[in-house]
């Protein structure tokens, strides 16, 4: 696992050049934001069918297991912190994603992921009321 620090306020998430996830620096609104301290990227497969499958509506098709996942031209920019040691990326300047073009989502890239959240996205922790009585408040940003 490497570890890398992001040091924006906006972390864009894309695969084949479509955005298809946004983390928001909500600080601002009491959200805590991990843009000073390394973080990891992990992936995993795991078994949501009860409640990230529209509420268990889908359910997995076991006859195709094993699941596997891979990953091709897999790569991130980011500073990479050895031992926790963030000195030298907090002083770097200059770096392509603390740029202004790169804090939001161009109008073309909002309607993409605003397309693939219609069509992949199966559960939103933002208006599942039956884990939270009222969304979280970055559901509201």
């Amino acid at each position: 696992m490497v570890e890398v620090l992001f040091l924006f306020c906006f972390r864009r998430f894309f695969v084949d050049d479509v955005p298809i996830r946004v983390f928001k620096n909500n600080r601002g609104i009491g959200i805590a934001y991990p843009d000073s301290q390394p973080v990891g990227i992990y992936s995993t497969i795991f078994n949501g069918e009860n409640w990230a499958t529209n509420d268990g509506w889908v359910k997995l098709n076991w006859t195709m297991a094993p699941f596997v996942a891979t990953y091709e031209a897999f790569g991130v920019d980011a500073c990479v912190v050895q031992n926790w040691n963030t000195t030298g990326c907090l002083a770097a300047i200059g770096n392509w994603w603390d740029h202004s073009d790169y804090q939001s989502l161009t109008f073309h890239e909002t309607n993409q992921l605003a397309w693939v959240r219609r069509h992949f996205l199966l559960y939103n922790y933002c208006i599942d009321k039956s884990r939270y009585a009222s969304p979280p408040p970055e559901c509201y940003t």
